[in-house]
């Protein structure tokens, strides 16, 4: 009924519970952001302050591309967190991050074709921030 996972001095144990399906979803607009397994919110605005949580993203919507897709993380995944001027790869930072196995077999990525835009619930992608010239914010908030 559980399964458990000794991760550097602890031990966790997590319930055998239902697993979202291991699939892509596109994100043909905004409002397909509802249609998820998960829930984030998606709005649009023009107010540039900046908000810094997790599981909070703000991206120029000038930048990606839709349709958008969201998939699940792969071994060779990488991006260019925000603040960070060089490439990572997504197992490296989930590392840094001191996530368990368990956290990190539920990590999301939005693409932006094969551009990560947003390791959900964790950093955005440095590429797609938003700036003095940005004019339409993409708000996106994990739940």
């Amino acid at each position: 009924t559980h399964k458990a996972l000794i991760d550097r001095d602890f031990i966790f144990v997590e319930p055998n519970g239902i697993k979202i399906p291991e699939k892509e979803f596109l994100i043909k607009d905004i409002k397909d952001f509802k249609k998820l397994p998960f829930s984030v919110n998606a709005d649009v605005s023009t107010s540039k302050k900046i908000i810094s949580r997790k599981n909070i993203a703000q991206i120029d919507l000038a930048k990606p591309v839709f349709p958008l897709k969201i998939r699940k993380w792969k071994a060779g995944d990488k991006f260019m967190p925000l603040g960070m001027t060089g490439f990572k790869k997504i197992s490296d930072f989930l590392i840094n991050q001191k996530l368990n196995r368990f956290e990190k077999e539920n990590i999301w990525l939005l693409m932006n074709k094969n551009e990560v835009i947003w390791v959900i619930g964790q950093r955005l992608d440095d590429r797609y921030k938003i700036n003095n010239t940005t004019k339409k914010i993409l708000k996106l908030e994990l739940q």
